[in-house]
């Protein structure tokens, strides 16, 4: 099963054109955070953010932890005076 039929399967909205379906990048940054996609491939339709799913990628296991180090804040303590 491709990426694409993948994120058919988890009902990412899409858009076919010319044959090509071109997904929604909005679904997939809030909704899957084990898919990445090239930022540079995103392509505009009537101003919607569409990337195809030939490069949508997903993510490993080592990227997701890579992810959650990267963005890890520690919480701040009071100061005591």
């Amino acid at each position: 099963m491709s990426l694409g039929e993948a994120l058919k399967e988890k009902n990412v909205r899409y858009i076919t054109k010319d044959g090509v379906d071109y997904f929604y990048v909005e679904d997939i940054k809030k909704n899957y955070e084990y898919f990445a996609f090239d930022g540079t491939e995103i392509i505009y339709i009537d101003d919607i953010p569409l990337v195809d799913g030939k490069h949508v990628l997903k993510l490993v296991e080592f990227d997701l932890n890579m992810k959650k180090v990267l963005n890890f804040k520690p919480k701040k303590k009071d100061k005591e005076s």
